[in-house]
């Protein structure tokens, strides 16, 4: 099963596109990441439950270590507290294997940017990627940070190449 967090499910998908929106950006903090974890909750018992216990695999791009990296380190809320509230809206699940795409943070946004210009995308209309430099690189050294933390779990891939090279380095993971 392929998902994604947010957006696995149509609640989702609205909630993060009202999340992302240039106009939203008086949501606080504290709001966005119960916001994400909405959206989470919803995922694990509509999608990702349902599909464990049916004995399928679930790859989903993004889950807990995202808020944890952006509204944890990034929005500078309580570790903790993110933590716990991650750890509830998940029902405690862990993903088995968590692959962090590590690129640094300005060449990330240059992809970004590249790829938003484009497609004729320009200005960029997502709240995060209209962030300052900085609050990229407090991210990464967020993600990283978790890596650290559970090195057993994260499978830390080089993304600054091209995509044949990152695509290698995923599969010799995965075997």
């Amino acid at each position: 099963i392929n998902t994604s967090d947010p957006g696995g499910t149509e609640l989702g998908k609205e909630l993060e596109r009202l999340m992302k929106q240039k106009y939203h950006d008086s949501i606080s903090a504290d709001v966005e990441l119960f916001l994400f974890n909405v959206c989470r909750l919803h995922l694990v018992k509509e999608v990702i439950q349902p599909s464990l216990r049916k004995g399928k695999v679930v790859l989903c791009d993004r889950f807990i270590d995202s808020t944890r990296a952006y509204q944890g380190y990034g929005r500078k809320q309580d570790v903790k507290a993110v933590r716990a509230i991650c750890d509830f809206a998940s029902q405690s699940l862990l993903p088995d294997m968590t692959l962090l795409f590590d690129i640094s943070a300005a060449q990330g946004l240059d992809r970004v940017t590249d790829r938003a210009r484009r497609a004729g995308h320009v200005p960029l209309e997502d709240r995060f990627e209209r962030e300052h430099l900085k609050f990229h690189e407090i991210i990464r050294s967020g993600y990283l940070a978790l890596a650290e933390e559970d090195s057993d779990r994260f499978k830390i891939i080089d993304a600054s190449g091209d995509v044949a090279a990152v695509h290698r380095e995923v599969c010799m993971h995965l075997e």
